[in-house]
């Protein structure tokens, strides 16, 4: 079967669900250390859905995504569905250049 992709902010996902703003740079070192001491890893998208990191065989995928905690990647690799959890087996990560920052609504310039 092709190989899905998805595109998303590597986040330790236990923080993240006790306080969403426990992403990004100012998160990196904590959510390294908890991926890197078997904390769920997970994958944040642009649009705000969170998939459970899987490794292949029923293993985790925490030694694969630890190094690009609260990065940006593209993994590959295949989606899965279950009631409404959402995961994805993690094949393959890509480090990707950090998101622009969005734009301030209402400034102009003149």
């Amino acid at each position: 079967p092709k190989a899905d992709s998805l595109k998303g902010e590597v986040v330790e996902i236990s923080c993240y669900l006790v306080d969403r703003t426990r992403i990004g740079p100012d998160h990196a070192e904590c959510a390294r250390d908890g991926i890197t001491k078997g904390h769920p890893a997970g994958i944040l998208t642009a649009d705000g859905k969170l998939y459970l990191a899987l490794g292949r065989d029923f293993k985790t995928a925490n030694e694969l995504l630890a190094p690009y905690a609260a990065k940006r990647v593209r993994v590959t690799g295949r989606k899965t569905k279950r009631a409404q959890m959402l995961g994805f087996i993690v094949e393959h990560v890509e480090e990707l250049p950090p998101s622009p920052p969005a734009k301030k609504k209402g400034s102009r310039k003149n």
